[in-house]
């Protein structure tokens, strides 16, 4: 008899986790990354190069924008994808909301572009820069933001290419955390 009560109890047990833990499965956590390349070139000290973007343009935002709840900032890095050899300069990031209100700007300092290769450069914002992200994040009308975004390089020394250009290509990676109804 005691068996059987023991038995009894962890099924009861069993089933009411089971079916508890079902509501917890109507929300889903889903990080959303937005690549942003970037390719500057020219046989000045100074280059940049603007990027326009919306959500939309990334498939686990347009997958899921109708069932989006929420959105916020997670983190951001600058990764090299290409430099002329000992490529140096000063690099700044910005980001710009679709009305050219900018949310951030961040400025990596003097860099070596080769640095950044195998490993990123991580942009840690202020909670300022953050609060504001996300509030533009929260306002988004039907999920579907758009955004500029800017990368700058002065005071550039290095070894040209054979056209007598610097190259810098590289990009900016911005992950969103997003709540996502699954119901």
């Amino acid at each position: 008899m005691k068996y059987l009560k023991k038995i009894m109890l962890l099924f009861l047990t069993s089933s009411f986790l089971f079916f508890s833990g079902c509501d917890e499965l109507s929300q889903l956590t889903l990080n959303v990354p937005l690549v942003i390349n970037f390719g500057t070139s020219g046989p000045n000290t100074s280059t940049e190069d603007t990027e326009y973007f919306c959500l939309s343009d990334y498939t686990d935002w347009e997958e899921n924008q109708d069932d989006i709840e929420s959105a916020k900032f997670l983190t951001a890095s600058y990764w090299t994808l290409d430099a002329t050899p000992n490529l140096k300069g000063n690099v700044t990031v910005y980001l710009y909301n679709s009305n050219g209100g900018i949310i951030f700007s961040y400025s990596l300092g003097n860099i070596t572009a080769a640095d950044y290769v195998d490993s990123p450069y991580e942009l840690t914002l202020s909670q300022s820069q953050i609060d504001l992200f996300d509030g533009v994040l929260s306002s988004l009308s039907g999920n579907n933001g758009c955004f500029t975004s800017k990368l700058e390089v002065t005071n550039i020394t290095g070894t040209t290419n054979s056209s007598g250009n610097y190259v810098l290509n590289g990009k900016v990676e911005i992950v969103l955390e997003t709540e996502v109804n699954t119901d």
